[in-house]
């Protein structure tokens, strides 16, 4: 590593903060004044399961990822503005959906990546999964950090027709943004991230159709800022940190 820092507890001392899902892809620290929504039909077939070949080697120094982008029509994503100084997030993370769904029950992903400056890469650093009936969470759950029960007996339907809040945890987070990059988000059917795991989500054939509340009681992600990390302050290559692989970005249907 060029740069390591420590904490004394977990989650580490910081900032939570809070972004708000926006019209037009937008990512924000100020509630959207006006309520709209924006939707996208989940597809687990629409990508390759995972993003790395069964014959390669996942703890190579610099496995050979094809790590694929997500259809237009099948997720939707929202970023930030270019950050102005060095930002540091460090901690679990929840993306806190106001979600209504044409099924009972839809299987989610989030995945959070930096979008490098000028706008033709992306970088992967996390992710998180839910099933929509496993959003009952555990005592002990924070606005950082929700635990889900993962209990058959707490397992419940999505009302038809009305929204309901899905709290999706996010696997902990320790990444430095530079001056002039972007934090994105990008929700979509699970899969195609990961280099090994294979989720066994149904197959949908883009006929379930899942909406998203933005607004001034929708949609948003909480994440945890630390201290600034003494980073150098040139940027690694796009897919040199290990484990995160990079792809060229592309704008999603909701983004215009």
């Amino acid at each position: 590593p060029t740069a390591s820092a420590g904490y004394g507890s977990w989650p580490p001392e910081g900032t939570v903060t809070r972004y708000y899902l926006g019209p037009n892809g937008s990512l924000a620290a100020t509630r959207p004044a006006r309520g709209t929504s924006v939707s996208f039909r989940p597809n687990p077939a629409a990508r390759p399961a995972t993003d790395l070949s069964a014959s390669a080697n996942a703890w190579a120094a610099s496995p050979p990822y094809d790590w694929t982008t997500v259809a237009a029509d099948n997720g939707i994503a929202f970023e930030t503005a270019p950050f102005a100084t060095m930002t540091t997030v460090v901690g679990p993370a929840s993306l806190d959906l106001s979600l209504r769904s044409s099924a009972v029950e839809t299987y989610l992903q989030v995945t959070v990546t930096e979008v490098r400056p000028g706008a033709t890469e992306e970088e992967y650093i996390t992710s998180g999964f839910l099933a929509s009936s496993n959003r009952t969470l555990a005592k002990g759950s924070t606005a950082l950090d929700p635990v889900p029960t993962y209990l058959g007996r707490d397992r419940e339907a999505l009302a038809r027709g009305r929204y309901t809040l899905v709290r999706i945890p996010i696997d902990p987070i320790a990444h430095v943004f530079r001056p002039g990059t972007r934090l994105r988000i990008v929700v979509s059917a699970p899969g195609g991230d990961r280099p090994e795991w294979a989720f066994a989500t149904p197959k949908t054939a883009d006929k379930i159709l899942d909406t998203v509340a933005l607004g001034p009681a929708g949609s948003s992600l909480v994440l945890n800022m630390v201290s600034a990390v003494a980073a150098p302050a040139a940027m690694p290559v796009c897919g040199a940190l290990r484990g995160e692989p990079c792809r060229a970005y592309q704008p999603l249907g909701n983004q215009h």
